[in-house]
């Protein structure tokens, strides 16, 4: 077994840090029952008002003419009185939202977001945090099988990460875990031959990876008879349809796992061996959902997901609309974990196009339009307005005018006969600048 926990207790002790020990304190903690959940999040969420209040310039604003420290008053009757956090909100007032405590020190980091709503925004996290999220990807990874020091590739990374996927410290990060990584962004025939041949010389148990990612990696090794296979696999930061996972369970001989984050909170749920919805990880985030009703076809109990950081005091970020759609279930898992699971809607608030009269379209009628148009090798459409649709399509060039006039005919039924339809015949579809493909994309 390669020797990641004893490197990682090294690590600490020479950058005194605790990676090792918020790793463990994770797993010691995964079977607590709902009472204490609901306590630790209680006062986590008191903590984090008490925190902003005092030393980060938005919230201290905001939170201004209310009693936060009432003990007649619940920290989340408190949080819910608060505006809603977009991106475009902190992009706008990126000091703002930093905490005063860690503000021109070192113990700050900054990254971007994807990109996926066009520009990626700047975000912070303090130093405690950075060793925090990171054990939680690993600790969630344990609900599916993985062990410490087990062999795994990943498939992800945008334009935007090039640089610091290349870094000495990410090099270094990579050969602890006993990892491997090819950047989702440029994946060509080149790296997917690479990444291949890693994969068959080092047996990983796993690979971890953006579903669209992962599906131009099993079609690479089908067509070319590869001798690959693993132990299980997990998708991420893409909605992964269920004839994508069937493909990979069929070609990889194992279960795909899906897990739910973003750049700013990082892990926000992920799921167990049940596959039954995705465990929120409680002990890092804390979800609510608005809106519901707002997306008929799901049903009464979906909304939008909003989430507040329980952890980050670099960047705190309180009820942040991620633009994902989600309700929230307290039913008991056969897991034995008592958590709240997530049931993601399947699409981004941002990706839902709507017809001439102003009905929301989801991406799940559009895939079912494409079924028996066996040419077509990739689409994604793209809504500027109202009345006008572009459709991106790689096809093998046989059926292209066959392809614009059924299809072309099939989305007047769904979208209207008002709206203006052009394809495009294109050799790829342009990932986002964070590597993620997108079916979908309003622009208006």
């Amino acid at each position: 077994m390669w020797p990641t926990a004893q490197m990682l207790l090294l690590y600490d002790k020479i950058n005194k840090r605790n990676l090792l020990g918020e790793y463990k304190k994770l797993l010691k903690n995964s079977l607590s029952g709902l009472d204490i959940i609901q306590e630790y999040q209680w006062n986590c969420a008191q903590s984090m008002l008490e925190y902003v209040a005092r030393n980060v310039p938005y919230y201290r604003n905001v939170l201004k003419e209310k009693h936060i420290s009432d003990n007649d008053v619940s920290p989340w009757e408190v949080i819910g009185t608060l505006p809603i956090a977009t991106k475009d909100l902190f992009r706008s007032n990126f000091d703002d939202f930093l905490s005063d405590e860690y503000r021109n020190t070192k113990k700050i980091f900054f990254y971007h977001t994807g990109g996926s709503t066009g520009q990626p925004a700047r975000i912070a996290v303090d130093d405690l945090y950075l060793n925090f999220r990171w054990a939680v990807i690993y600790y969630n990874l344990t609900w599916i099988g993985y062990t410490l020091g087990d062999c795994h590739g990943f498939i992800y990374g945008s334009n935007l990460d090039a640089k610091e996927q290349c870094s000495l410290r990410q090099k270094g990060q990579h050969w602890m875990m006993n990892s491997f990584h090819v950047n989702a962004f440029y994946f060509d025939n080149k790296s997917l031959k690479s990444f291949a041949n890693r994969c068959i010389r080092k047996k990983p148990k796993f690979i971890i990876g953006y579903s669209s990612a992962l599906m131009e990696f099993v079609k690479y090794v089908e067509n070319n008879n590869l001798p690959v296979q693993f132990d299980f696999i997990e998708s991420t930061a893409e909605f992964i349809s269920d004839e994508a996972r069937q493909k990979l369970e069929e070609v990889f001989h194992c279960k795909v796992y899906d897990r739910y984050g973003c750049r700013e909170v990082g892990n926000i749920a992920h799921e167990c061996a049940f596959r039954n919805g995705l465990h929120i990880n409680w002990q890092s985030v804390s979800l609510e959902i608005v809106n519901k009703g707002k997306y008929p076809w799901l049903g009464q109990e979906y909304g939008d997901i909003v989430i507040t950081s329980l952890k980050n005091k670099g960047m705190p970020l309180i009820r942040y609309f991620v633009g994902d759609i989600g309700k929230i279930e307290d039913a008991a898992c056969p897991c034995g974990m008592a958590s709240p699971r997530l049931y993601l809607g399947g699409t981004r608030s941002i990706d839902i196009l709507y017809t001439t009269d102003g009905v929301m379209v989801s991406a799940s009628p559009l895939s079912l339009t494409t079924r028996d148009l066996y040419s077509i090798m990739k689409i994604q459409y793209v809504q500027k307005s109202l009345t006008y649709l572009e459709v991106n399509v790689v096809t093998d060039h046989v059926d292209d005018n066959n392809i614009r006039t059924t299809l072309g005919s099939r989305l007047k039924n769904i979208f209207g006969n008002e709206m203006e339809i052009h394809f495009n015949f294109v050799d790829d579809v342009a990932r986002e600048l964070s590597g993620k493909y997108r079916l979908t994309k309003r622009l208006f």
